[in-house]
């Protein structure tokens, strides 16, 4: 399989580097998570044609 490069899947979601987002799918696509905001991740889903659902819990 095929790794997709960020530049690519910015462009396959029409992602605008002028946003800054894709800086985001570049953390996104190395794992580094610490500064992707769950706004931002929510505009990829957008972008992706795809629902999100969140889910919060109380502690065990």
């Amino acid at each position: 399989m095929k790794k997709t490069s960020a530049s690519e899947l910015s462009k396959k979601l029409g992602i605008s580097p002028a946003r800054g987002m894709e800086a985001i799918v570049t953390g996104i696509l190395s794992g580094s998570l610490q500064k992707i905001t769950i706004d931002r991740v929510l505009k990829l889903v957008e972008a992706a044609h795809l629902i999100a659902e969140v889910r919060v819990k109380t502690a065990a």
